[in-house]
């Protein structure tokens, strides 16, 4: 071995272990240089779309499933946001592991009234593009402008069409109010819904407002009530009434009748006594005698009957 080697500490092999090095260094340089390429090949799954950003700038949008190449790191870089799922998030409460957890939840009706509100918002992206590039953080503006549009609309209702009537026109009308928002920011999601949970008041005032809701369906009993009893005596009397007008038309009908036969008769009588006055004149005296007679019950004659004149006297008459 040569002295000054071996006063340096150095092995007379070291040229050929330098040499195997840089041979190994070769390979994996050479093997890496072939794989790279290969890294390229990515995969999108059916809920997904791919978004290809080439040196940061977005070369392929809304990428189908299937599989894809695109040049490597760091020259590429793939996103693959899930465009069918849909997503949650809990306004006036968090959705932690499925949990819902409070939080402070309070708005301020138009009558200056306070409500505990809570809404649950699902929606989905719609554009790849737009959600991953066009605001900071999609979710936390979704967030935002369901929260901002909830306070404004519940502020120009009362307290009470909030709690009963309103429910339903004011999710939609948040709803939509907040998609037109989203678009105007090029969010890129659409809003599936945002439901009511939580529309009560206050725990502290909770009693009072039962208290106001009770007194307030009472009324409304007693209202009820009395417009069915104001409509029973209105049918009753409108029965009565129309039963009057019926016996009424009836009557008249009936001494209508009555005059036109007594004319009829009376007309008939006329023509008779016209043609001969005084058998006519005769026969009714005898037949208003026969009408008077009939209700006497003694009778009591002065003379023998056949014998002119005679004098009756009615001595019982009923």
């Amino acid at each position: 071995m040569n002295p000054i080697l071996r006063q340096l500490g150095l092995d007379p092999d070291w040229r050929l272990r330098l040499f195997r090095w840089r041979v190994r260094a070769a390979v994996v340089a050479a093997i890496a240089v072939a794989v790279y390429p290969l890294t390229g090949f990515y995969v999108v799954d059916q809920d997904e779309r791919g978004v290809v950003r080439r040196f940061g700038h977005a070369v392929a949008r809304n990428v189908e499933p299937g599989i894809h190449y695109a040049p490597p790191w760091p020259i590429s870089r793939v996103d693959r946001p899930r465009t069918s799922e849909v997503r949650r998030i809990g306004v006036g409460f968090r959705l932690a592991d499925g949990e819902y957890a409070e939080e402070k939840a309070e708005v301020l009706t138009g009558d200056e009234n306070i409500l505990v509100v809570t809404i649950i918002v699902q929606y989905r992206i719609e554009d790849p593009t737009r959600y991953l590039f066009a605001t900071e953080n999609p979710d936390d503006l979704v967030h935002g402008t369901v929260c901002s549009l909830l306070i404004e609309h519940v502020g120009r209702l009362e307290v009470d069409n909030v709690l009963t009537i309103a429910k339903a026109p004011l999710q939609s009308a948040i709803r939509a109010a907040a998609q037109q928002q989203l678009d105007d920011y090029g969010a890129g999601v659409r809003l599936l819904s945002a439901d009511f949970q939580i529309v009560d008041p206050p725990k502290d005032a909770i009693h009072a407002f039962k208290d106001v809701a009770s007194a307030k369906k009472d009324n409304e009993k007693v209202i009820d009530e009395a417009g069915a009893y104001r409509q029973t005596i209105l049918r009753k009397t409108q029965g009565l009434a129309f039963r009057a007008i019926e016996e009424a038309h009836a009557y008249a009908t009936r001494m209508e009748n009555e005059a036109r036969g007594q004319s009829e008769r009376f007309l008939s009588q006329l023509e008779e006594y016209r043609k001969a006055p005084e058998i006519t004149r005769r026969r009714l005296l005898l037949d208003a005698l026969q009408q008077c007679l009939r209700r006497v019950k003694k009778i009591v004659a002065d003379h023998a009957p056949g014998e002119a004149p005679a004098h009756i006297r009615i001595l019982r008459q009923e």
